[in-house]
């Protein structure tokens, strides 16, 4: 029996169904912008106020004003790094750790839960923070199932009953690129990530709760400038508008820092350190009426205006006030700042010299710092600091660029450009106010208001020790230090204690050298000491027990590695059905391709995780030379494609390259060709309308887009020699299944 099938493809109707498809994609969103989200809590949602972090805030210190709740005998939790990894966005490594917060209990085996008071995540809470995906994942996940369907009951329980305060990482920040960082090259160029962490936590809201300690805004978003006005009078709103300049991004900036910038940014610039850039009765005027203003507005600001609304706070508890620092050093990702660094010193040599710890009233978290120490001082309360980076450790090679560069710079310990590569010189320092930190008040011995603890993350571990300070040989204080970043991002076991030694070992030669013009005469006679180093490679958080206004204790915990998933899935089976065109001559196919699995490559190098190793084959019929018309074979088409990798791009989510494959085509009756294939996929429509709301991104997702390249090498003994003589290219339209 004759089986004839007269009929064409058009161009035409390929660019009109691509069309379609795009278009209805679109509709489909706007209707979607207009759906209700369904009841449940929302970590951020501006309409379900009694549902968001920042009521639970609120409630945090309402409640802890009851005796009841023993204000004064409560836990914490510090917990750091459980990053969204980049190529699954999986986070059931935190999800074992929000079950092992729930089920914490004390020395006397009893709950604790219901007496841990709040959360500090320690920062990188998502891989790429340029990446808006990555937050709405991370968002979804904490009130439903994230995008693939995993479900995360533990953190669904943890973050709609615990406030959490936010530090800010490295990673909530950065734009992942292969173009090594250096030492003047920034690793968060794009601004775009320290927006998206912001919008996460509501940072207007967020700053704007009176339980908050925070700086005066050196920026505000137009809209939320205009709501503040409708609460003040003529003149106040006058004086808000004297002070702050609207830019063409419909955000107001202080213009105090303007006025520094145009003074700077078209003249010679500077070649040495200075700290004095304001006129400081202007200044203090500024931070007079401002302050003022937002006080009244129900803010609770120091007298301290801030560069470019970096991300520092504090809030207190009884006589604790616990403070969050930006550690992210050079502070290239901040607008305003990296403005003042680029128009101050227009040598990229030189732009170090004002970074994050510089001792400037250029930078608004000096000043903050400053202005807290006198707060606490004052009322006789203790400062307890979390930061993101210790510099007293690193994972990578201590005299590299990119962080370690950075980490250095909070130190006080400068570059020198030496035989083409950037070293420490040993000889020459800063005085930075990480100093003022460690030192606070030990000049003084009847000053109370030192800290005790620190805390800080990103090494992908547990690590604690104790830092003595000394002036001349004589222990002033003793600093219990803890390091809690083993949340759920790939585990490093590579330390070396000499990597804290030597930070040691260079921060007291930088005390040493007295004779530097930027270290002024308190330093001379002090120095650190480290001891009781303890270092445990597992995930882990921290549990801080406070009584009578003390941190008494600091009680880290561990998961196995056994029990934690390392980044799912390990094994992932999926099934797609596919158009595919090829040509010449122009042939047809319909197929179904099964990929057996996909594995991570982070277990052959960390730094591939964004890539994963998807093999699969595929089989289907196939209509060769429709243009013909008369062809009476049943064709076949099958395709092993064994060296198939997904890469996790920036700014296209996901790409697929098949670096080797083979196709046969099988005519029958002795006509078959066998090809080399080379080619390209992706769920292009996915990468360029992913920020579209649920659940339009889902649907978006199971679409892909193919193009191959074909070598012939092979023929059997061809009844038609002409069969598959001259194809080369495909294109595929391809729909997931499973």
């Amino acid at each position: 029996m004759k089986i004839h099938r007269k009929h064409r493809i058009y161009p035409e109707l390929i660019i009109i169904t691509l069309m379609i498809l795009i278009f209805s994609s679109l509709f489909a969103g706007c209707i979607s912008q207009k759906m209700k989200i369904a009841p449940g809590f929302d970590f951020n949602n501006h309409l379900n106020v009694e549902k968001t972090n920042i009521y639970k805030i609120d409630k945090l210190f309402t409640d802890m004003k009851l005796p009841e709740n023993h204000p004064d005998d409560y836990y914490f939790v510090v917990i750091g790094d459980t990053r969204n990894i980049i190529r699954s966005n999986d986070l059931s490594n935190f999800n074992q750790l929000a079950k092992q917060i729930i089920y914490a209990e004390d020395e006397n085996g009893k709950s604790i839960y219901d007496r841990i008071r709040f959360i500090i995540h320690m920062g990188d809470l998502v891989y790429e923070g340029a990446e808006k995906h990555q937050w709405n994942n991370l968002k979804k996940a904490f009130s439903n199932k994230d995008y693939f369907s995993n479900n995360y009951p533990y953190i669904k329980i943890l973050v709609k009953d615990k406030p959490i305060f936010p530090v800010l990482g490295n990673h909530d920040v950065m734009k992942l690129r292969l173009k090594k960082e250096t030492t003047y090259l920034d690793f968060a160029s794009s601004g775009k990530g320290l927006n998206h962490f912001k919008e996460f936590f509501d940072w207007d809201n967020f700053m704007a709760d009176p339980n908050i300690i925070c700086p005066l805004p050196g920026k505000l978003k137009k809209t939320v400038f205009d709501q503040l006005c409708k609460k003040l009078g003529k003149d106040e709103i006058k004086d808000l508008e004297k002070h702050y300049i609207l830019k063409a991004d419909h955000i107001y900036y202080l213009r105090l820092y303007q006025d520094v910038l145009d003074k700077y940014r078209n003249g010679e610039g500077l070649t040495k350190t200075k700290t004095i850039f304001f006129d400081q009765i202007k200044k203090k005027e500024v931070v007079k009426d401002l302050q003022r203003i937002f006080i009244k507005l129900g803010y609770n600001t120091l007298p301290v205006i801030n560069s470019d609304n970096m991300i520092f706070y504090a809030f207190e508890i009884n006589d604790l006030i616990y403070v969050v620092y930006d550690s992210l050093s050079r502070g290239w990702h901040y607008n305003t700042f990296s403005d003042l660094k680029k128009s101050i010193y227009h040598q990229k040599s030189r732009q170090h010299y004002l970074n994050l710890f510089t001792k400037s009233d250029l930078n608004g978290q000096y000043e903050f710092f400053k202005a807290l120490s006198d707060y606490a001082e004052e009322r006789g309360k203790t400062i307890v600091p979390f930061m993101h980076h210790s510099p007293f450790n690193s994972v990578q090679d201590i005299d590299a660029g990119g962080m370690e560069y950075n980490l250095k710079l909070i130190l006080g310990v400068e570059y020198k450009k030496k035989n083409k590569s950037y070293k420490f010189d040993k000889n020459i320092s800063e005085y930075s106010f990480f100093d003022d930190l460690i030192f606070m008040n030990q000049s003084d011995p009847s000053k109370k208001s030192y800290p005790d603890n620190y805390f800080t993350s990103c090494v992908h571990y547990f690590q604690s020790f104790t830092l003595e300070t000394l002036h001349n040989n004589q222990i002033r204080n003793k600093i219990n230090w803890y390091i809690s970043g083993g949340g759920g991002a790939e585990l490093n076991t590579r330390y070396n204690n000499d990597k804290l030694n030597y930070s040691e070992m260079l921060y007291n030669k930088k005390l040493k050298n007295s004779s530097s013009e930027k270290i002024d005469d308190e330093s001379a006679g002090k120095s650190i000491r480290i001891i009781n180093n303890d270092i445990k490679e597992k995930y882990n958080f921290l549990v801080g027990h406070v009584k009578n206004s003390k941190i008494i204790n600091v009680i880290p915990h561990f998961i196995e590695e056994k029990n934690v998933r390392l980044k799912k899935p390990l094994f992932r089976f999926s099934v797609k059905i596919e158009y595919v065109v090829l040509y010449p001559p122009v042939s047809e196919s319909s197929l179904m391709s099964f990929t057996v699995g996909s594995w991570g490559l982070e277990k052959i190098m960390p730094m591939l995780s964004f890539i994963t190793w998807d093999p699969s084959f595929g089989i289907g019929s196939l209509e060769y030379n429709m243009y013909k018309g008369d062809n009476e074979r049943i064709n076949s088409l099958t395709q092993f494609d064994p060296l198939k990798f997904t890469f996790h791009f920036t700014d296209l989510k996901e790409i697929t390259f098949l670096l080797s494959g083979i196709t046969i085509m099988d005519g029958g009756a002795n006509s078959r060709r066998t090809f080399f294939s080379f080619g390209i996929e992706g769920p292009i429509l996915y990468n360029f309308f992913s920020n579209l709301r649920e659940p339009i991104p889902e649907i978006l997702k199971k679409f892909s887009f193919g193009f191959k390249y074909h070598i012939p090498f092979h023929a059997g003994n061809l009844a038609d020699q002409d069969y598959g003589k001259n194809t080369r290219w495909s294109w595929a339209i391809q729909f997931k299944l499973l």
